[in-house]
């Protein structure tokens, strides 16, 4: 899931990874309960929250999946893919999406990728970006859509902030990155 005031360069990466990208307003709250849609839902805002979820069914799911490999195909990639897997689930803490189990996965998945912090910042870069916060007489007049990317009222506001900032690459407003995984074996 991901909030759309986050950077364009981070949904462009996700996108080339052959990831769904779901967007939703700003807010933990909603990035929370868009993730918990899917079998599994990662969402983390640029301030550091955020977790995984995996949903009950799939979790039971890895888990028989993963008794079965290991009878039938003991060694295999297939059984250590889902051996991975179900220790991510373990690990992280889905419930308050802690930094330190955050970090700790961070740190296990690096280790198992063979990468250093540096190869892991070198994956994409953010774009350019500056945010301002505008002050409005009544913040309810502004009435937004689509995840808060897009402005329906006062009539014009939308076509104002195009002309102003047309010549720019990439311009969000107003607005939150998960990412959404269906996995089959």
């Amino acid at each position: 899931m991901k909030q759309f005031s986050l950077n364009e360069a981070s949904t462009n990466y996700l996108k080339q990874l052959g990831l769904e990208v779901n967007f939703t307003p700003t807010g933990v709250k909603y990035l929370h309960e868009k993730a918990a849609e899917f079998d599994i839902g990662i969402y983390f805002e640029a301030n550091g929250h955020g977790t995984i979820l995996f949903s009950e069914d799939f979790s039971g799911w890895l888990v028989a999946k993963t008794k079965e490999l290991s009878s039938k195909s003991k060694g295999s990639e297939l059984e250590k893919a889902a051996l991975r897997l179900l220790a991510v689930n373990k690990l992280i803490n889905q419930a308050v999406g802690d930094a330190l189990s955050g970090l700790l996965l961070v740190e296990v998945i690096l280790q198992h990728m063979g990468w250093s912090i540096h190869r892991w910042n070198e994956l994409y870069h953010d774009l350019p970006s500056r945010q301002l916060k505008v002050k409005v007489a009544a913040r309810a007049a502004v009435v937004t859509a689509n995840a808060e990317t897009v402005v329906v009222s006062p009539l014009g506001l939308q076509e104002a902030i195009n002309a102003e900032t047309g010549n720019l690459f990439f311009v969000c407003c107003f607005s939150c990155l998960t990412v959404c995984l269906t996995l089959e074996f």
